[in-house]
């Protein structure tokens, strides 16, 4: 291979090699971009679920309260099934 078909090859893949390393320059930089945008929109999305979500422990107080309501409900429904119970059984 000689000096003048180097040339012209270089001359034909320089330019393609330069053309390849632009669009890669692009893909990356729209890859980069892409990662921003999320990365934002996950913080805005985490700092959405610690504003309005509820946490366990809230959660576990609220359950605790619906239970002692419960409890004393079945309490008084005891005390009345029990004195129904005696008026009964003095008849």
């Amino acid at each position: 291979m000689n000096w003048e078909a180097l040339s012209a090859l270089s001359a034909i893949f320089v330019p393609i090699g330069g053309a390849m390393c632009v669009v890669l320059w692009w893909i990356m930089q729209k890859i980069r971009s892409d990662v921003d945008m999320l990365e934002q929109a996950l913080a805005a999305h985490r700092l959405h679920v610690a504003e309005n979500y509820v946490t366990n422990g809230a959660l576990a107080k609220a359950i605790d309260g619906v239970n002692d309501s419960l409890k004393e409900i079945f309490l008084k429904l005891d005390k009345i099934m029990d004195s129904k119970a005696d008026k009964e059984c003095r008849r």
